[in-house]
């Protein structure tokens, strides 16, 4: 058995090893990606753009709508599978290939309804506080880890780079191990714990089915026992200043 495994000839054993291969290579492609453009600055001048493909004009197709950007890297994905979605479309990280208002006056000549397309950016306002700059930081890393995995919130059915994650739980262990040892991240997640439970407590207040009340409640506590195992680990987010986290969040983007 021995032999027969350090040869290599089962062909199981390949199959194992090269989705471990394929899986390395993405993590690496990937965070190169953010790499360079959490460094250069460059996530800032980005936007993630989404657009229906079953609601052209005449005459007017997909073509129409990327002459108008510089798709980012090749991330760019199709989904539409089945009931997962409202209906067939696209999502990519691009700039406007011409002046920034560009986009926002054609792009809707190319549909045939309203609402079949939005652009959002990365940037928030307020960059120079660590609420702004950290919400644009995962905002950028949320949206390229979105569009390359493939099972993940919803299914993608094309991919422009090939360097994808195949499960959401490849990519939920990608995100813990890029955020798990920086302060900034792990606070500004506990905020949002917090946040979290305030809207829950609030909605306990005005719920008087008790099915429901249950399922809010486990909630709370599924959430308390998280916030438990934060502190334990970094203290109270509140004995933290911004100006110390924006501090690490740029350490964060160096050394990434």
């Amino acid at each position: 058995m021995k032999r027969h495994l350090e040869r290599g000839s089962c062909a199981k054993i390949k199959q194992v090893q090269k989705k471990k291969d394929d899986q390395q290579e993405a993590i690496l492609r990937v965070k190169q990606i953010l790499q360079e453009a959490l460094r250069t600055g460059a996530y800032a001048t980005l936007k993630h753009v989404y657009f229906r493909t079953d609601r052209w004009a005449p005459e007017k197709g997909e073509e129409d709508v990327l002459n108008l950007w510089n798709v980012y890297h090749q991330l760019k994905c199709a989904c539409g599978v089945a009931k997962e979605c409202s209906g067939p479309h696209s999502h990519f990280v691009g700039s406007s290939s011409g002046p920034a208002y560009l986009p926002t006056k054609q792009m809707g000549q190319y549909f045939s309804e309203k609402n079949c397309w939005s652009s959002r950016p990365m940037t928030h306002r307020d960059m120079e506080t660590f609420r702004g700059k950290s919400e644009a930081v995962k905002h950028f890393v949320h949206t390229v880890c979105y569009i390359q995995t493939e099972r993940g919130w919803h299914t993608k059915i094309g991919h422009d780079n090939p360097h994808t994650f195949k499960h959401l739980s490849e990519t939920k262990k990608f995100l813990a191990e890029l955020y798990g040892d920086w302060l900034w991240a792990q606070v500004d997640y506990m905020r949002f714990l917090h946040k979290c439970q305030a809207k829950r407590q609030e909605m306990l207040e005005h719920i008087s089915d008790m099915t429901k009340r249950k399922n809010i409640q486990d909630q709370i506590d599924l959430t308390d026992e998280k916030l438990l195992e934060l502190e334990g680990k970094w203290g109270e987010e509140h004995h933290y200043k911004d100006e110390e986290l924006m501090e690490d969040l740029n350490a964060f983007i160096n050394e990434l």
